[in-house]
């Protein structure tokens, strides 16, 4: 199983902070199976997939056949923004430091 980025992700992601990036950069490098990007969460009733990229950033996807597409990345702060109201999901845990 692999990691696919959207063209939308791929935008944010330049947007975000180097640190960022390379962080991102190594656990997409990585098998959706190994044990870093088991840190991917089952959200809004198992259709969305997040991975807490590093600390305080968060990456958005949808499973397919034979992985992730990834379509967005942020703060936790736009992603509260991006799902809020009734029925939003909740904020997967914070990545260790």
């Amino acid at each position: 199983m692999s990691h696919y980025v959207s063209y939308r992700f791929c935008h944010a992601w330049q947007a975000l902070p180097r640190p960022v990036q390379a962080r991102v950069e190594r656990i997409f490098r990585l098998p959706v199976t190994h044990p870093l990007s088991g840190a991917v969460v089952r959200i809004c009733d198992r259709r969305l997939r997040a991975l807490p990229a590093a600390p305080g950033y968060l990456a958005l996807g949808v499973p397919m056949t034979g992985g992730i597409q990834w379509f967005w990345i942020g703060t936790r702060e736009s992603y509260r923004d991006l799902l809020t109201g009734p029925g939003a999901p909740a904020l997967p845990p914070a990545p260790p430091h």
